[in-house]
């Protein structure tokens, strides 16, 4: 269900009533343009991971030293797993908020970076990327194997039927 939804839409979908709402932080990332790219459970949220958002701050892996210090950020350089930036722009993806896009590792890296992590859930959070991966995978498979019409995939259902006296 997550894989349908906007990734602003998983993030809300996943942050408890009452908890800390880190969208307008990622809106602040995006409409700054900063030079950082989305990492940790944020990330996690926006690729559509199925866990609760747990904390009050949005993790980010920045160019440089470029960002400074904003609030509700927290900045890892070279994050477990990776050579840092560089090693992640090359498959971040770009997630629109609110009209401007924040860079969001991409799935294998946030694996890479859980397995490598010495953090309580990074066995957690690992399980979830991966699970989010064999999603995408099965739905990938599913549409590359079969583009009949739904119509032609009802009927050849049907023809397959037994009938019952």
């Amino acid at each position: 269900m997550q894989l349908d939804c906007t990734p602003v839409q998983r993030v809300r979908r996943l942050t408890p009533p009452g908890a800390f709402d880190v969208v307008p932080i990622l809106e602040r990332l995006a409409e700054n343009q900063a030079s950082v790219i989305v990492i940790g459970e944020v990330a996690g949220a926006l690729d559509g991971w199925p866990l609760v958002l747990g904390g009050d701050t949005v993790e980010v892996c920045a160019e440089g030293d470029g960002l400074g210090e904003t609030e509700g950020v927290v900045v890892t350089e070279i994050p477990p797993g990776t050579t840092g930036f560089a090693d992640l722009a090359r498959d971040a993806g770009t997630v629109e908020i609110d009209g401007s896009g924040v860079r969001v590792a991409g799935l294998r890296d946030l694996l890479r970076i859980a397995d490598a992590s010495p953090h309580s859930d990074s066995r957690r959070q690992a399980l979830a990327y991966g699970a989010v991966l064999d999603v995408q995978r099965a739905r990938l498979k599913a549409s590359a194997a079969d583009d009949r019409s739904d119509e032609e995939k009802i009927q050849a259902w049907l023809s397959e039927q037994i009938l019952v006296a």
